[in-house]
């Protein structure tokens, strides 16, 4: 569009000479960039909360990594899930070792969870996350049929090794879960590391004489 200007009004002050005002009319040009702006702005602002969860997810990943280095078996274990209940935010957590079809959900951190026992038959949330190995985010209308309290969600993050399911971490948070993706993938990483320590764990008992 061309003109940026709209025709000039006259008016007169009282007892005065003639005035001239004249209107700004934006065009589409200018439009067009300040929209350009915004979405700039907007896909900053995404990427700069992208680069904080990554750094976050990484040194949970770290942290994690020592503990199970420090640590062997149940211990490696309960090192770990506190270091997620405290960096992510959770309000409970807790690894239910899956074997023959149901997972064994022991007393968790908080107390809120278990002592249960789930056919994961019965729960397409667990089983989904069971069959794909990927994590589940449950809205709290889907985490009350885990008998989890009234407004939490929660997500299932399945322990695997070597590509067998071995366990389920379950987080608890108040409401619908929103982490974001590198949170994500620090979780996917964890469940891998669990996996292992569940897997540690499976043959230290089936060692002669390792029975508990």
């Amino acid at each position: 569009m061309s003109p940026s200007r709209a025709s000039p009004r006259r008016s007169t002050a009282a007892g005065g000479a003639a005035l001239v005002a004249l209107y700004d009319i934006e065009t589409a040009t200018t439009q067009e960039a300040r929209g350009a702006a915004a979405t700039a702005r907007s896909e900053l602002a995404r990427l700069e909360t992208d680069l904080a969860e990554r750094d976050a997810a990484l040194d949970l990943s770290a942290e994690v990594a020592g503990a199970l280095r420090a640590y062997a078996g149940v211990e490696a274990i309960v090192a770990s899930v506190e270091l997620v209940l405290r960096r992510l935010g959770a309000v409970d957590v807790a690894l239910a070792p899956y074997m023959a079809g149901q997972v064994v959900l022991g007393r968790s951190a908080r107390g809120m969870l278990g002592p249960d026992m789930l056919t994961v038959a019965a729960h397409p949330d667990l089983a989904t996350a069971v069959r794909d190995g990927e994590i589940a985010t449950l809205a709290p209308e889907a985490a009350a049929g885990l008998e989890i309290p009234e407004g939490l969600g929660a997500l299932v993050v399945p322990a695997t090794c070597a590509g067998e399911p071995l366990g389920l971490l379950l987080l608890v948070f108040e409401g619908e879960p929103a982490l974001g993706s590198g949170a994500l993938r620090a979780l996917a990483t964890l469940g891998t590391a669990l996996g292992l320590a569940l897997m540690q764990e499976r043959l230290l008992t089936d060692e002669p004489g390792g029975g508990r």
